[in-house]
């Protein structure tokens, strides 16, 4: 929820910033709100309504997803289906329903627990991985039915189940939809900035544009400064955080060593060789810590 906030506070930055930008290019008036200001008895000042303007386009995009999540029939599906998910066939349904009996069998053990209704989909794109989106879907990518044995991917569909029991997926796509909001404003910016750079070609006058055009890029720079570094650095932390509870999660079913054997298999065996820069940029865990953790708390339970 964390990041969430960070995100949606960040882009309503972003807005604050593009939305008198643009209304001095085109001469326009965008923001509103005057009215309900008033009713509020909140002073009515250039800076309130503007922030008031971008807060709710902000928060319009964010209610649109979470909409789409709780009331449009088919939107986890529609989500699998455009990252390459299908439906299984009729061998890998059986192999996957029994898997998932397993956990479900598990999970009952923990009163608390409540475990959504899961709906599991086969990609054929060539990676080892797997991924949960929505409220209860899982994209399974097929080489790693193929090169994980029946505990191993049972590990893998337990912390993917982790991340669903725990809301991560939710809260991702809440943060998705309050960033494009951002990420659109940008783009606006940079589709009017070209044309500055297209109209600086008049004789004479283009030299105008000129300037205009790196006015506007400057300002393009500054509000992707403001959009992905402090936001990402500081996401990247939760999502890391994500990782390592989904793992316990898996581990407190007593799938931790499958999933401990399936994190070797996924890392190819280099459980610590990336790069400063890859870390910084990776929302996952380096596999040495995470298999450290996995270890740990399987010996605290067996103490």
């Amino acid at each position: 929820m964390f990041g969430f906030i960070l995100d949606y506070l960040v882009n309503v930055i972003v807005l604050c910033v593009a939305i008198p930008v643009t209304e001095k290019i085109f001469d326009c008036q965008i923001r509103g709100f005057d009215s309900l200001l008033t009713y509020l008895n909140i002073p009515v000042t250039s800076g309130t309504e503007l922030m008031m303007t971008s807060a709710v386009i902000v928060a319009a995009a964010v209610l649109v997803m979470f909409f789409c999540l709780y009331f449009v029939p088919g939107f986890d599906r529609s989500l699998c289906y455009s990252y390459g998910g299908r439906k299984p066939n009729s061998l890998e349904a059986a192999y996957i329903q029994d898997i998932l009996m397993d956990i479900e069998a598990a999970a009952r053990d923990i009163p608390e627990l409540e475990i959504p209704e899961l709906h599991v989909y086969i990609s054929g794109q060539m990676q080892l991985n797997a991924f949960s989106i929505g409220r209860g879907s899982i994209v399974i990518m097929r080489p790693l039915l193929q090169a994980l044995d029946r505990d191993e991917v049972r590990g893998v569909l337990a912390h993917e189940i982790g991340h669903l029991v725990h809301r991560d997926t939710i809260w991702g796509l809440l943060r998705f939809a309050a960033a494009s909001v951002g990420q659109t404003a940008i783009q606006f910016l940079s589709l009017i900035a070209s044309g500055f750079t297209f109209l600086a070609l008049i004789p004479l006058f283009g030299f105008l544009f000129i300037w205009m055009s790196l006015f506007v890029n400057a300002i393009i720079y500054g509000l992707q400064f403001i959009l992905r570094i402090p936001a990402s650095l500081l996401a990247l932390c939760g999502s890391r955080q994500n990782e390592y509870d989904a793992d316990a999660f898996a581990v407190k079913l007593g799938f931790g060593p499958g999933l401990y054997r399936a994190l070797l298999v996924l890392s190819n065996g280099a459980t610590d060789n990336m790069t400063l820069s890859q870390r910084l940029q990776s929302t996952h865990p380096v596999t040495r810590d995470r298999l450290k953790r996995i270890v740990e708390i399987m010996n605290g339970q067996n103490s």
